[in-house]
């Protein structure tokens, strides 16, 4: 065990030097060969994959220094002492596939897949690869706090195997809800999360006489209020 994780390691400062800009392209390319596409398309797709990332951590670099004067603003204005700034999922996605997790998420998780539908324990094919960065991102903050990277590959992993099990659960409820075509769900592990709470809370309310029976959706929230029920008016009056 000892020298399964010098090694992980060692893998993992190996990633660090050689930055992610570089790695993650280069585990595209091989993919791109694996599923028998040319060489030219190949490093086409890594060179688009590397500079789509490159301009992913500007972008968020950029909103970050337009963000920050705006929640420093309100946190004066109103007293408050929370002074996070939540810059959404594309930071998480720099962060995850920005670490050393992130540099072998994707063949681990391909892997994991496609161990799963050999033992027969998922019926769901993930192609969702950007989201990946979560469980990237979830292995990285393990390895930070354990100092040890075979922890973050098993958080990463069991968190790609919950995606996959939760896309099964939910792939009825996701069909009728977002008029999906038949056999398609949604293998996004943080959205699946919320499945835990759904399913039993949904129970619940179908058994509560009167609650049942009250459906509220975006649109009659905006009927009833008007022009206040609108997101763009609601976020204007909260910006002032």
């Amino acid at each position: 065990m000892e020298s399964i994780t010098a090694f992980l390691d060692f893998f993992a400062t190996f990633i660090n030097d050689l930055g992610n800009y570089v790695f993650i392209p280069i585990i595209f390319l091989i993919l791109m060969k694996i599923v028998g596409r040319s060489w030219g398309e190949s490093i086409q797709c890594a060179m688009k994959v590397g500079i789509g990332f490159i301009a992913l951590s500007m972008a968020v670099n950029l909103m970050i220094d337009q963000v920050s004067p705006a929640i420093t603003g309100l946190t004066e204005r109103f007293g408050s002492s929370l002074d996070a700034i939540d810059v959404g999922g594309a930071a998480t996605a720099v962060m995850g596939f920005g670490s050393s997790m992130g540099a072998i998420i994707i063949p681990l998780c391909v892997g994991i897949n496609i161990l799963m539908l050999v033992l027969k324990l998922t019926d769901c094919v993930n192609v969702d690869v950007f989201n990946l960065h979560q469980n990237a991102s979830m292995g990285a903050i393990v390895y930070a706090f354990s100092g040890n990277f075979l922890y973050g590959v098993l958080t990463a992993g069991l968190f790609h195997v919950w995606a996959l099990v939760a896309a099964d659960l939910g792939a009825d409820q996701n069909e009728k809800f977002f008029h999906l075509p038949k056999g398609v769900s949604i293998s996004h592990p943080v959205a699946n999360t919320y499945l835990i709470f759904a399913y039993p809370f949904n129970w619940l309310f179908d058994h509560i006489p009167g609650i049942r029976n009250i459906n509220i959706t975006p649109e009659s929230v905006q009927k009833r209020l008007g022009i206040l029920g609108d997101p763009t008016i609601i976020g204007f009056i909260l910006g002032i």
